[in-house]
């Protein structure tokens, strides 16, 4: 949905994402699946 409402910025985004090492994305990637557990534990409890 990025890519159709905001395809600069989601380049930029994809730019960043590439300039970061490794170990920051996967931080990154770890603390991203963690908040969406959170939203959807919150949604439902």
């Amino acid at each position: 949905l990025i890519w159709a409402a905001l395809p600069v910025t989601a380049m930029r985004m994809l730019k960043a994402a590439a300039a970061m090492p490794p170990e920051a994305l996967r931080v990154a990637g770890a603390a991203a699946i963690a908040a969406g557990v959170l939203v959807v534990w919150l949604a439902r409890g």
